[in-house]
């Protein structure tokens, strides 16, 4: 999304504060969730609705049912797109669900500081990439790729 949108922005520190903006709000939800879920829910319960989470975000991906949000920009400031953009499109995506089973079994502070640091870091180089890679980008494939991945990973749930 980020490197859509950069393509279009020219004001990138705006678009890049939006979406580590957008990441914290869905990814902090996350967090809070997958915290009190575990503490309060069988840890056999967590397990196996993440696994299916997993499992289900996996399928979707291979189907090409990714980038739907990506394909609305919303004009105006970069800020507020990409605010936007993240919130919408992170809402119940694989990086809320991987914060949320993350913080349902390790401190729930270390697992919020690292999911927002790294996805501002990936956020940075999108952003900054951007505008050179935008039109080279084939996300069918990444799409195929990350698909594949969390699938192995709901399956890894499932069994460990």
């Amino acid at each position: 999304a980020l490197v859509f949108l950069s393509t279009k922005s020219k004001n990138r520190f705006l678009l890049w504060l939006g979406a580590i903006l957008g990441f914290t709000l869905v990814d902090g939800l996350s967090v809070v969730f997958g915290s009190f879920a575990g503490e309060f829910l069988p840890l056999k319960a967590v397990k196996f609705v993440s696994a299916l989470a997993f499992l289900f975000f996996g399928v979707v991906m291979l189907r090409g049912g990714s980038g739907v949000v990506e394909k609305k920009i919303v004009q105006g400031s970069p800020l507020v797109a990409s605010f936007l953009l993240i919130a919408a499109s992170e809402f119940g995506d694989k990086t809320q669900v991987a914060a949320g089973v993350f913080a349902a079994n390790n401190n729930p502070y270390l697992v919020f500081a690292g999911s927002i640091s790294s996805l501002a870091l990936l956020s940075a180089a999108a952003v900054w990439f951007g505008k050179k890679l935008g039109d080279r980008v084939n996300r069918e494939k990444i799409g195929y790729i990350s698909g594949a991945v969390f699938i192995v990973l709901g399956v890894g749930v499932f069994l460990f």
